[in-house]
């Protein structure tokens, strides 16, 4: 036979790709549904006053996706307290919770206490310094989006080798 695939290793070479890509989605979804166990907090304020805060799952490193219950306190250095304050998904983007209500400049010791998905408190002392450019989170934070950019390329990677399947499949016909 010259170069051309016959149609049991067409076959052969489909049902690979068809497992690869079954494990690949498989894979994915049962490392996102591990999730679970106690919860790292990170706390920080946006530039505005607004504090903000995201959590990863201490176990897996993975950020926690579930709704959380969070509030926060802020007691200045003269004894000013601010809070009990709800902290709220997606006013800041993906997976990050944040106040609505602003602190005023200065100094502050900021407390953020989670009931669910699991048990977690963070105190930090925290300095907020309006900033004018609110284009994003202070410090550059970001979200990890390993996970998402993983599956996109599993999926370019797979719908790559299903189009060469078929176009040596076509060859095969003509032949």
């Amino acid at each position: 036979m010259s170069g051309h695939m016959t149609l049991s290793r067409w076959w052969a070479a489909a049902l690979a790709v068809l497992l690869a890509f079954t494990a690949s989605v498989l894979g994915v979804a049962s490392a996102a549904q591990a999730h679970g166990g106690p919860i790292e907090l990170t706390v920080g304020d946006d530039g505005t006053g607004i504090i903000m805060m995201t959590a990863t799952y201490i176990d897996d490193g993975h950020q926690v996706e579930d709704i959380i219950e969070a509030t926060a306190t802020a007691v200045s250095p003269t004894g000013e307290q601010v809070g009990p304050l709800q902290l709220f998904s997606g006013d800041l983007g993906p997976f990050t919770w944040s106040t609505r209500e602003p602190l005023a400049e200065g100094q502050w010791e900021v407390t953020v206490t989670t009931t669910a998905p699991a048990d977690a408190t963070i105190t930090t002392p925290m300095t907020i310094q309006y900033v004018t450019d609110t284009s994003g989170p202070a410090g550059g934070q970001g979200i990890d989006t390993t996970l998402l950019y993983v599956g996109i390329g599993v999926a370019a990677l797979v719908l790559i080798v299903l189009i060469v399947l078929i176009v040596l499949r076509l060859r095969a016909r003509k032949a």
